[in-house]
């Protein structure tokens, strides 16, 4: 994920891996108390995905949605195509304003038009995505922290891939952007929308909408593969698919066992947090 001639002070990097290893730790004993309890999770599989199906939500409402952002960005750019032509365009318009547009566009698009679709329909939230318990943050942590080891075996092993296959890994350009960002205001709006917006509109369409209506059409199983595989892919990072496919599959497993759409949620903010911890501790290095 990072550059093979990074440099981390040596104190930096051994807090690092003690946070690192600590996380892994408590992790590894989550997943052994839940292989000693693997008969039961079986046995709640199918009721769990049966109340799942049972969601008011078909592929018309996904179509919607994906319908609507892709317009929103289509429009933008057409906007800024022309505005371009008119030479109307604000001096010193950078990557970091048309990232803020693009944000606004997908993460404002797919809230609105969620939104939109609860009213109409006049549907409470334990309908639409499941009620939202007190244990929903203490459950988002547990699955959060068992499903780290997994991740970072299988970032480990396709980062070794793509270096046999001649590719040399980054990190995503959204987490270079944040790295490189000396804008207070900018930083703060960017941790807000990695932390808090971004998580919750995304499970909102990928676990809340899309799961249970793939599950409909195409079974369980190809459901979480291929909604996983849509996930990793819509981050456009090379460097980043096998992690986020398995986190992903965290996400949609941890929706299925808890019914309640805030585990996914605090789960996503919790990664989304500590992408950004990380990568801001490395910064100056990179």
């Amino acid at each position: 994920m990072f550059p093979d001639d990074l440099v981390i002070p040596e104190e930096i990097a051994r807090r690092i891996g003690i946070l690192i290893a600590t996380v892994v730790l408590l992790g590894s004993l989550i997943n052994v108390f839940i292989l000693s309890r693997l008969s039961q999770f079986r046995r709640a599989w199918r009721p769990r995905l049966r109340q799942l199906m049972a969601r008011p939500w078909q592929g018309a409402d996904v179509a919607l949605v994906v319908t609507v952002v892709v317009l929103l960005h289509a429009g933008g750019w057409l906007i800024f195509q022309l505005l371009g032509l008119l030479s109307l365009l604000p001096d010193g318009l950078d990557a970091r304003a048309t990232m803020i547009l693009h944000s606004l566009a997908l993460h404002g698009g797919i809230l609105f038009c969620i939104g939109f679709l609860i009213r109409i329909r006049k549907l409470r939230w334990r309908r639409a995505f499941g009620s939202i318990r007190w244990t929903a943050p203490f459950a988002a942590v547990a699955i959060y922290l068992a499903a780290i080891p997994v991740l970072g075996l299988a970032a480990l092993i396709y980062q070794l891939v793509l270096r046999g296959l001649g590719f040399e890994p980054e990190p995503q350009d959204v987490l270079l952007l944040f790295a490189e960002m000396d804008d207070d205001w900018l930083l703060l709006y960017m941790a807000v929308l990695a932390v808090l917006v971004a998580p919750v509109s995304e499970e909102l369409l990928f676990r809340g909408l899309l799961l249970p209506a793939m599950m409909r059409q195409v079974g369980p199983r190809l459901a979480i593969l291929a909604g996983s595989l849509l996930f990793a892919a819509i981050h456009f990072s090379v460097s980043a698919m096998a992690p986020l496919f398995v986190f992903a599959i965290a996400l949609n497993l941890a929706y299925i066992y808890t019914r309640s759409l805030a585990v996914p949620i605090i789960m996503h903010m919790l990664f989304n947090a500590g992408s950004l911890f990380l990568i801001r501790s490395i910064s100056e290095y990179l």
